[in-house]
């Protein structure tokens, strides 16, 4: 699975970045980071609940439907708000955005031997910090299309 998501950076612009998923994602996933991809992404979802995946993926198509590059966390309604807070607290939010730097150095052809976390932590420095958080849905549903598949 390819996609391209529209990430909010640090100076306030927006970027395309690209993410692939393959057999391989969890894979490298656990050789980067030393944690299993489905375990924490199943924390997540548990997290999140049902309705709460719905309400995140509701307002993602809200904003995109108004032109918005990326969901305010301001104009959240409060339910909404509150999933994004039981997913921050479920002690995995980094899994989003590690599972985002494995799939775009993935995307643009890195050499996947080179990767190590402090590659990664210079590429997240790059991102505005609550952008993982509101694009967790978004990048999620790029690893689980592929996994459906």
């Amino acid at each position: 699975m390819y996609q391209i998501i529209n990430m909010k950076m640090a100076d306030e612009s927006y970027k395309a970045m690209p993410l692939k998923s393959c057999g391989t994602t969890a894979i490298r996933y656990k050789m980067l980071f030393g944690e299993e991809l489905l375990g924490s992404i199943t924390s997540i979802i548990n997290a999140a609940g049902p309705e709460g995946i719905k309400l995140i993926l509701g307002e993602a198509q809200k904003a995109a439907a108004l032109g918005k590059e990326s969901i305010d966390p301001n104009e959240m309604n409060p339910e909404t708000l509150q999933v994004v807070i039981n997913i921050a607290g479920s002690g995995e939010m980094d899994t989003i955005s590690k599972l985002a730097y494995v799939m775009n150095m993935a995307a643009v052809g890195e050499d996947m031997n080179t990767l190590s976390v402090e590659k990664y932590l210079d590429w997240l420095d790059q991102f505005d910090s609550m952008e993982f958080m509101t694009k967790s849905m978004e990048i999620l549903d790029v690893y689980m299309s592929t996994r459906n598949t």
